[in-house]
């Protein structure tokens, strides 16, 4: 799940913290 988040978001140019993307792998 966190390769698919990362790479979605390589692809979409953004950039978001540490927290936050272990805010969204949590939900």
């Amino acid at each position: 799940v966190k390769q698919m988040i990362v790479a979605i978001l390589r692809e979409s140019d953004m950039t978001l913290s540490d927290e936050l993307l272990e805010d969204i792998i949590e939900k």
